[in-house]
């Protein structure tokens, strides 16, 4: 017997998801696993002269979407809102005395935004790549939707960036909605692994990411996150991201193969969106 399939379609929006107990350290993946080409890069360095004080920054556009993934429980990995928008910058400093995290701010409609505190959101992006910290490392706005781009910029003690304008075209234009298919399987054959896979087609006029984060329950763990999900869909066009589950498959005694009930759930928390799919393992 084959292993059948069934496909959902949702749309992908932003909410965070909380989940069961069960044990991290079993947990496999991380954070994002995106190998498409980032966000066009948007890069500049800027100062303002020869003054005391002018500090020279390298910054570039990492990432613009709608949440972030985090640990939101002991064992479990989901997506939470800002004010409606998250900001990723990559700042690059060899200054002597580079500024601090909180030096920076971020201008766009009219005000200006601190960077959010990597402490008050456990972001799983964290166990990957560090937070700006001695003069490298990314950024973390929360920011409206959308509104005057104009004169968005990134400014610190001695220095300033503007943004480029494929991100002031993102800023303006706000975060466009995702028509998002999921292929999960209803069955897995004895020691073999499911593929998994998420089809996300963005019909905006702007780029836009599309984020996640997916947990397993079974068939040897409680509960515990599988993979980060972060992915940059083009305007106008579809993106795919899949993975092969390898991960726990000859866990699951002999008498409960074809006995009719799930040996393990996958768990997608997402934008606007939280799914679960029960798997059964059968012997062919």
């Amino acid at each position: 017997m084959g292993m059948k399939r069934r496909t959902l379609l949702a749309t992908a929006g932003a909410t965070a998801a909380a989940a069961a107990a069960g044990c991290l350290s079993d947990a496999g993946g991380g954070e994002p696993t995106d190998t498409t080409p980032d966000e066009p890069t948007d890069r500049t360095t800027t100062h303002t002269g020869t003054t005391p004080g002018t500090t020279d920054a390298s910054v570039s556009l990492d990432a613009y979407q709608r949440g972030v993934v985090v640990l939101d429980s002991p064992d479990s990995i989901g997506v939470r809102e800002g004010d409606s928008a998250f900001l990723y910058l990559s700042v690059e400093s060899d200054a002597e005395n580079p500024p601090a995290y909180d030096d920076f701010e971020f201008d766009f409609d009219g005000k200006t935004y601190p960077p959010e505190s990597p402490d008050d959101y456990q972001l799983w992006r964290e166990r990957q790549t560090p937070a700006y910290e001695n003069g490298s490392g990314w950024l973390l706005f929360s920011l409206p939707e959308s509104g005057d781009a104009d004169d968005a910029r990134l400014s610190w003690p001695g220095g300033e960036w503007q943004a480029g304008e494929s991100l002031k075209a993102m800023l303006a234009a706000g975060l466009p909605d995702l028509s998002v298919e999921y292929d999960f399987p209803e069955t897995v054959v004895q020691g073999e692994s499911p593929d998994l896979s998420i089809t996300v087609e963005n019909e905006g006029d702007v780029d836009a990411r599309y984020v996640a984060g997916l947990n397993r329950s079974g068939p040897r763990v409680a509960y515990a996150p599988i993979e980060a999900i972060s992915m940059r869909v083009p305007a106008g066009e579809t993106k795919e991201w899949t993975l092969t589950d390898d991960y726990g498959m000859g866990g699951v005694r002999d008498e409960r193969v074809d006995d009719g009930d799930p040996d393990m759930t996958y768990h997608l928390d997402g934008a606007d969106v939280q799914k679960e799919w029960p798997v059964r393992v059968v012997s062919e």
